[in-house]
């Protein structure tokens, strides 16, 4: 097998960065200073249940890059009345939400691009900063110094350089699936991420694979990488998923039971879940064995038990469209007739339900490349482990993939 190139050196935001320049927005962000500022290795390990105390993501098909974060530790009791703050800063994008008793719920998604002015707001309780755009103002009613300070750095920059741009695979000479581009595209240090650039590369070299499905299948891999650094990806409010329509529909009747009512066409589906307190049903049980995706196998025993406690709504509408990644995935809660967003008690739910589609889209990539024409398009996500392992030990990258198969 050809050794692909290592690419650049992943320093302490985590950020890849190639050569010896620093973007401008790194080095800006890398300014941050204070007792709320989480970077680093403390960040990729709060990262997934900010993005879903949020409910907002980082559009990582585009390139977008979370460089740091801006979190108010609350005490547990507070936290579980629903008081938070969490600002995430992006290459170029301040997006997040507060809420406390001396704060109204707020959520903000502020593009670096359309900042024109800046001010400090100081007052007896809080110290504020606004944002002043061509659409009106942003208000930060808690981190006021930090962010008044970040955008002012981030005002010395021209609209155009307030970002690292797009996302990016160009192919090489003897290289067209872009393998180079997509190793040295990855941040998380997933050893199963790591090695599906070197796959991909042999599998066109073999022809198992052509030009095309060889770049599709390794965006998918930089997209999913980033999402373990900087939390899952969102286009226009909805989630992003590497995994295909069809995969993902029966991931969720595996998980949280046959669906109460569904429509759709040839493009879009929704569906409303049950997620009364009171464990799973046994629909949900028949459903998971019917698609061959155990509870065990995904998320551990008591996934809906956990999760559902406290929720303050018994109805999950999901809607699931066809993204060129994969899908896209976006929630809301039904109370009666209404539909509103999902209250931040959802994390409990929103936490381990990525965390079993990340496992599942792990194995699907990987199983796309080493069983290509061996098992069915629709069965790749519940091939067994042993297989799996088997596989790709044998196209030769040995990998332990326990992760991917919680036994509870």
């Amino acid at each position: 097998m050809r050794r692909l190139d290592s690419g650049g050196a992943i320093p302490e935001n985590g950020v890849m960065q190639s050569g010896l320049v620093m973007p401008p927005m790194v080095a800006l962000a890398a300014q941050l200073s204070g007792d709320f500022v989480v970077r680093g290795p403390a960040l990729t390990s709060a990262i997934e249940r900010m993005t879903c105390d949020v409910q907002l993501g980082p559009a990582l098909h585009e390139g977008e890059v979370v460089l740091a974060a801006l979190e108010y530790d609350f005490a547990a009791r507070g936290r579980a009345q629903g008081s938070h703050a969490t600002l995430l800063l992006s290459d170029r994008r301040i997006y997040g939400s507060m809420s406390a008793s001396n704060i109204k719920s707020t959520v903000v998604d502020l593009s670096l691009a359309q900042v024109l002015q800046v001010a400090e707001e100081r007052g007896l309780v809080n110290h504020a900063a606004c944002a002043f755009t061509p659409q009106g103002e942003v208000r930060f009613p808690i981190f006021g110094k930090q962010v008044a300070a970040h955008l002012r750095n981030v005002l010395t920059l021209s609209p155009e350089y307030r970002s690292l741009g797009p996302l990016r695979l160009l192919p090489a000479a003897g290289d067209p699936v872009c393998a180079n581009a997509a190793a040295a595209a990855l941040v998380s240090g997933n050893p199963l991420t790591r090695a599906l650039p070197a796959l991909v590369y042999e599998a066109g070299r073999h022809g198992r694979l052509d030009e095309s499905e060889g770049r599709a299948l390794l965006l998918r891999t930089v997209i999913l990488d980033r999402s373990l650094g900087m939390g899952r990806g969102m286009h226009l409010g909805t989630w992003l998923t590497t995994l295909p329509r069809r995969v993902l529909a029966s991931l969720l009747f595996a998980l949280l039971g046959l669906p109460l009512q569904s429509n759709g066409d040839a493009s879009w589906e929704r569906h409303d879940f049950s997620v009364a307190p009171g464990g799973r049903s046994s629909s949900a049980a028949a459903a998971a064995s019917a698609v061959g995706l155990a509870s065990a196998a995904l998320l551990g025993v008591g996934f809906l038990a956990r999760a559902s406690t406290g929720l303050g709504f018994s109805v999950l509408r999901a809607t699931l469209v066809d993204f060129p990644c994969g899908s896209g995935l976006s929630f809301a809660a039904a109370r009666g007739a209404e539909l509103v967003r999902l209250p931040f008690a959802a994390t409990a739910l929103l936490q381990p339900l990525f965390q079993a589609i990340t496992r599942v889209e792990l194995r699907q990539l990987l199983a796309e490349v080493v069983l290509r024409g061996q098992v069915p398009p629709e069965e790749l996500a519940n091939v067994p482990r042993t297989a799996l392992e088997a596989a790709a030990a044998a196209a030769g990258s040995p990998l332990g993939l326990a992760a991917l198969y919680p036994s509870g």
